[in-house]
């Protein structure tokens, strides 16, 4: 008996391998538990090499298997016309439309070196697919859900941090992966790799992370409607975390504003910034929403004292999130003060300050609190459950 990913194989030909895993890879996540995720995207990409760094793959040119591909082979792949061009040392194997290598076995890797432009080298978990357009080769990482949110987790926070907090991560990693998986159905993929999703930078090695995904393994966060939760998080509150309609309209009973003591003294929980006075009036009164006469704009513009998260700046009808994106701040968490020619803005927190606070949520977890409950901390009323258990629910 042969494992392929997360699947048993028994007496099977490598074409019926094949179109078993093809049929796997293209199952919506209801049916299997498998990302398609659009790597090295941003980048023009002419020219890249592929490595086997862990076990045996298939390589599949449109829809054959032309080589089966070891760790001692080297495969180029180059942008050809709109097509792309497989080498390897001793032959050109000429030029596809779609090349796959698919993995033989699970914890299977390969090691991806793009040689035009010159980066450094990245290792995926599972299988790759390779496509062109006129101008770029375009990467796709066809993995397994928690090989995935493992990469997510160490990509979002690194390996050093607590346990507890880890594991916490790695729900919401895999939450909002389930939860945004058509976010790029256009382009032929579940999600893309930066920040406009989940950063995912490579696959982890980190024994710890690893760990952290396998206990929390098909475990997701919904609300009272059986939906997975908007899984949101930044990286310091200042002390109190907002509604999710004070910073995106949308209001979300589960992402509630809490008062948050954890996160306070740590790094990111503090800023200032000094504007000159005349910049700072002549932007309130350009931007404001209504008339306001020059005493009243220049005493909110000189003393402005937000003790608990606010959304407007003083009676300028002003919302806060557009100061934060115009002045490139930290957060909307911020009080004024006057300083001769010049005003301070002395700011708490760092990020738009929904959902869970991962400086409060890690001082949480070291201070010995669960995962459970930090969770229930940060988001109000929601349950955590198995994907498995949702899928019994939604079947019904």
């Amino acid at each position: 008996m042969k494992r392929l990913g997360d699947f048993y194989i028994c007496s099977m030909t490598r074409k019926s391998v094949f179109i078993f895993l093809w049929i796997c890879l293209c199952t919506s996540w209801i049916h299997a538990e498998t990302m398609s995720i659009g790597v090295m995207r941003s980048k023009v990409i002419k020219s890249i090499v592929v490595t086997p760094d862990e076990g045996g793959y298939y390589l599949f040119a449109d829809g054959h298997k032309i080589l089966d591909v070891g760790t001692s082979s080297m495969i180029q792949l180059s942008l050809d016309d709109g097509r792309v061009r497989v080498r390897s040392f001793d032959q050109d194997m000429g030029s596809y439309h779609k090349i796959m290598f698919l993995s033989e076995n699970a914890d299977n890797s390969l090691r991806l070196k793009p040689v035009y432009p010159d980066m450094a080298i990245k290792k995926y978990d599972d299988h790759l697919e390779i496509t062109a357009n006129n101008s770029s080769l375009l990467l796709t990482n066809k993995v397994a859900l928690e090989d995935y949110v493992a990469g997510v987790v160490e990509a979002e926070v690194g390996y050093k941090a607590a346990h507890e907090f880890l594991k916490v991560q790695a729900i919401l990693a895999r939450t909002y992966a389930l939860s945004h998986a058509s976010r790029h159905v256009n382009d032929g993929y579940d999600l893309c790799d930066d920040v406009h999703c989940q950063v995912y930078a490579h696959k982890t090695i980190h024994y710890n992370i690893l760990d952290a995904v396998r206990e929390t393994k098909g475990m997701v966060l919904i609300d009272n409607n059986l939906h997975m939760i908007t899984a949101a998080f930044h990286s310091n509150c200042g002390g109190q975390t907002s509604n999710s309609e004070d910073v995106w309209l949308t209001q979300k009973p589960y992402l509630r504003s809490v008062v948050d003591t954890f996160c306070t003294s740590q790094h990111n929980a503090h800023w200032t910034l000094e504007v000159s006075k005349s910049d700072w009036k002549q932007y309130l009164k350009t931007h404001q929403d209504k008339s306001i006469d020059d005493t009243a704009l220049d005493r909110v513009a000189c003393s402005f004292p937000q003790n608990e998260r606010q959304v407007f700046y003083a009676s300028t009808d002003i919302p806060l999130k557009n100061i934060r994106s115009d002045w490139n701040l930290k957060s909307t968490y911020f009080s004024v003060v006057e300083k001769g020619e010049h005003v301070i803005l002395n700011g708490r927190g760092y990020g738009h300050g929904v959902g869970l606070c991962q400086e409060g949520a890690m001082r949480m977890a070291l201070l010995g609190k669960n995962y459970k409950e930090i969770l229930e901390y940060y988001y109000e009323g929601v349950n955590l459950v198995s994907i498995e258990a949702l899928k019994f629910f939604l079947e019904e």
